[in-house]
Parts: C-alpha cells; sequence; structure tokens
C-alpha cells in the first residue's frame, strides 16, 4: 500500500483575548499569531481568571462589612452598658442625675478622689466634661466622645472603671452578693455625724496665703488654676466674692472665701464626702503649682547669673557675639545663632538684642534645657557660665559671629 500521505496539522485555534483591569473586563477580537514556540504555546493555554480582581474586592467588602457590623453590635452592647450605669447613678428615678450624688458613691467605693488626683493620669487619657446636673442624652453623648478618643483598654480602665460601683453584678446572675459590713452585737447605730467644713477650706486658704498675712490676694487665688480657662474662671470668682462677701479691697479673708465657697459654688452644694474629697484636691493642687513656682524662681535666679556674666557691660542686653560665647564648637555656634534669633523674636519685632525676660523665657519654654531636671539644670548652666567667663571675662574679644546662611 502507498504510504498515507502525511497529516496536516490542524490550524491551531486563536483565542479571544481577554484583558482584565480595574475598570472593567474587555472581550477583543482573535489573538494575533506570534511566533512563539510550543513551551510558550503550552503556557497560553493556562488561562488566568480574568474575575480575580473583582473576587479579591467583593471578599475584601465582605470583610469589611461583617467588622462594620461586629463594630454596631460593639456600640449597642457599649450604650445599652451607658444606660444601665445612669439608670444606676439616676437613684430617685426623676431622668437627672446630680454629679454631687456621683462623685459621693465614687469616692466611697474606690480611692478618696483627692487621692486619685495624686497619681499620673493614664497616657490617652481625656478629660471627662459633664454639668454638676444631667441627662441620659448627655451622658449617653459624653461616653461616646471618650470612647471615640481614647483606646479601648484605657476607656474601661481610666472611665468605665471609674464608674464600676454602678455596674455590680446583679445577684441573679449567680455571682456572691456584696459583702455587708454590720456593726458588732450591741453597738448602737447613728448616721455619721456632719462633716465641718470650716476646717478644710481654712487649711486651702493657708495653703494659698503664701504671705501668711491672713488674705488672699488675686494672684493667690489663682495659683490652684491649670491653665488658662481656669485662671479666667477663677479670677471672675474672685471679682465676686470681693464685691460679694469681702471689703472690695481686692484680697479675701478667710470669712468672704469660706461663705462665697459655700453658699455660691457647685462645690459648697456637694455631699459631705465628696466635699472634703474635692477641697482636698484643690489643696493639693495649690501645694503642686507652688512647689513648681518655687522650682522656677529657682531656675530664674542661676539664668540671671549667667546673662549677667554675659552682659559685660551691665546694659541689660545681650548682643549675638557675647551670646556665642557659650559655644563650645563650630556647630554649636551655628545652633546657637539660630537660637538667638529665635530668642529675639519671643516680644515682637527682633532689635539684635536679647532682654533677660527673652533670654529667660526662650531658655525655659524652648530649649532641651528647660525640660532638665531642677539638679541638672544647675549643672548645665553652672558649666555654660564657667565657659563665658573663660572667654569674655579674661578679657579676649567675644568670638565673631558665624557668617550668615545663605
Amino acid at each position: 500500500m502507498p504510504p498515507s500521505p502525511p497529516k496536516k496539522p490542524s490550524p491551531k485555534k486563536k483565542k479571544k483575548a481577554v484583558k482584565a483591569d480595574y475598570g472593567g473586563i474587555y472581550f477583543g477580537e482573535a489573538e494575533a499569531e506570534t511566533s512563539r514556540g510550543e513551551a510558550d504555546a503550552a503556557e497560553e493555554e493556562v488561562e488566568l481568571d480574568p474575575m480575580a480582581t473583582y473576587r479579591m474586592a467583593a471578599a475584601a467588602a465582605a470583610k469589611a462589612l461583617a467588622k462594620e457590623r461586629e463594630q454596631e453590635k460593639k456600640d449597642e452592647a457599649n450604650v445599652a452598658l451607658y444606660k444601665k450605669i445612669f439608670s444606676r447613678m439616676d437613684a430617685d428615678a426623676d431622668g437627672v442625675v446630680d454629679m454631687g450624688d456621683v462623685i459621693e458613691k465614687v469616692a466611697a467605693g474606690t480611692a478618696q478622689l483627692s487621692q486619685r488626683a495624686q497619681a499620673a493620669r493614664p497616657a490617652g487619657a481625656v478629660a471627662l466634661q459633664l454639668p454638676m446636673t444631667f441627662g441620659l442624652v448627655e451622658w449617653v453623648k459624653e461616653m461616646k466622645r471618650m470612647a471615640g478618643q481614647m483606646d479601648e483598654q484605657t476607656f474601661e480602665a481610666n472611665v468605665l472603671g471609674l464608674f464600676a460601683c454602678f455596674n455590680e453584678v446583679d445577684g441573679s446572675s449567680g455571682a456572691p452578693p456584696p459583702i455587708e459590713l454590720k456593726a458588732p452585737p450591741g453597738t448602737a447605730t447613728s448616721a455619721p455625724a456632719p462633716l465641718d467644713r470650716l476646717p478644710l477650706l481654712q487649711e486651702l486658704i493657708n495653703t494659698k496665703d503664701t504671705d501668711v498675712d491672713g488674705l488672699v490676694d488675686l494672684d493667690d487665688f489663682l495659683s490652684q488654676a491649670r491653665n488658662s480657662v481656669e485662671a479666667d474662671e477663677l479670677r471672675s470668682l474672685f471679682h465676686f466674692f470681693d464685691a460679694t462677701f469681702g471689703a472690695k479691697s481686692a484680697a479675701l479673708n478667710f470669712e468672704a472665701f469660706s461663705e462665697g465657697t459655700l453658699t455660691r459654688t457647685p462645690i459648697g452644694k456637694l455631699k459631705d464626702a465628696a466635699f472634703a474629697s474635692a477641697i482636698r484636691g484643690m489643696t493639693l493642687d495649690v501645694k503642686k503649682a507652688l512647689a513648681a513656682k518655687a522650682a522656677t524662681q529657682k531656675r530664674l535666679v542661676k539664668l540671671q547669673a549667667l546673662f549677667q556674666t554675659m552682659d559685660l557691660e551691665s546694659t541689660g542686653t545681650v548682643a549675638l557675639p557675647q551670646f556665642l560665647a557659650q559655644a563650645k564648637s563650630e556647630p554649636e555656634k551655628e545652633e546657637l545663632a539660630a537660637t538667638f534669633e529665635d530668642f529675639d523674636k519671643i516680644e515682637g519685632a527682633a532689635d539684635g538684642t536679647l532682654t533677660f525676660r527673652k533670654f529667660a523665657t526662650g531658655t525655659l519654654m524652648h530649649t532641651p534645657l528647660g525640660k532638665m531636671r531642677d539638679d541638672h539644670f544647675e549643672q548645665t548652666v553652672e558649666v555654660m557660665i564657667n565657659d563665658v567667663r573663660e572667654k569674655l571675662g579674661s578679657g579676649a574679644p567675644p568670638p565673631p559671629p558665624p557668617p550668615p546662611s545663605e
């Protein structure tokens, strides 16, 4: 038999070109012939999934939706918890909670608030902002605000932990009932004696009265302010006390201070435990502020000595060449020149010289030196004084300023 003619290779079917990108899927014309070999052709048989991008996007969307629903459930649970705490704070069920009652319960169930005030505030903590009386809407809104600004762990410890006494486990859950303190048999029980508030107020005003003349002026009264807002409030309160209960002499005696505090401030309306805790906390704030003020005064004395060492002609000002006498190297000299320029702008328009006010303010507020511990601060400034004396006190001309930067 004659050999059969060789079979002609069947023409290869052309695949449709498929293109997938983030804009959509496009099916085009037949793919153009190429000169690729068999290996390349075999690889071409493995077709890519044109819907992969969209499947990934759908999976991500489903995951985000599940996470959102989980967060919604958690938010609903948190709101239910806030409402539960509020209902327990609202003992008379009138829809309004008195902050004084809350503070009293918290102070009795935890450490005294004055003791809590001595502890450092947790990192990331947010101040509670509620009026002396508040309703459910205000309470839930404030809890949401604080939860949104704090991480979950800090919020639970610093906020919910503070109100834990209003979130006790119900006895129906199987948890042991709270321990009830009972008086020994045969002991007569009676209500605690009312607090004598005057000694606490006397301690507070004595702490403010730094010159021990029995009077508190405006500066003394503002010593407990922790920021400018508190300072403005206390300033208005001082003038009100002076005009209403005092002698309009810009100074308060104990009678005017105590009468104004007890009759015209929210603190005077607190119950005994809360009142005592609040006044002790204020006294502690004043002591801390006075200690900080004394430390600052001590630093100013050291800075005054350094400034006078640079002020060779006792003009009350220091120019750039004298200021650079502190430098120990060329790079440090350049840094000091930039520092001098910043200090010169503190009081407005620069005039090429530093007053002690500019120098002290800039050093304490805008340099690492001002952030040092007291002992390190004193040692460092003493070294700087000696360096300036060696360079300027020997009669040698002050070092020339660095060339202006381009």
